[in-house]
């Protein structure tokens, strides 16, 4: 398994916590905060695991989502949002794994390691 995720949100507070969530379970991350960097480095490879907020900024982060899915079919995509309505626009474009925001710390790892 590739221990390794990309975090995207636009709230560089929000995508710090989660990569030492992620940290503190064993992964390796990296943090964009746009779209572009986002694609930029998941392009440069090697991610199994990929959390994107559904509101960045500009951009929408289920598109980002859909962009890595057609990159790399098999990577788990967690979509994460402070709003209900978004999470439930997530699961309706095939997004099961959402968390929503806030969140405890046993609520991100259970999520992080569902479908392990």
């Amino acid at each position: 398994m590739i221990n390794r995720a990309l975090v995207v949100d636009d709230d560089e507070s929000v995508a710090l916590l989660m990569a030492r969530c992620l940290e503190r379970l064993g992964w390796t991350a990296d943090v964009a905060h746009a779209k572009e960097s986002a694609l930029a480095l998941f392009q440069s490879g090697g991610h199994g695991l990929v959390i994107c907020d559904i509101n960045l900024g500009r951009a929408d982060g289920i598109s980002v989502a859909r962009r890595i899915r057609e990159m790399a079919p098999a990577v788990r995509i967690v979509m994460s949002s402070a709003l209900p309505d978004n999470l439930e626009r997530a699961r309706a474009e095939g997004f099961l794994l959402c968390l929503g925001k806030p969140f405890r710390p046993e609520q991100f790892q259970a999520v992080i390691e569902c479908g392990q």
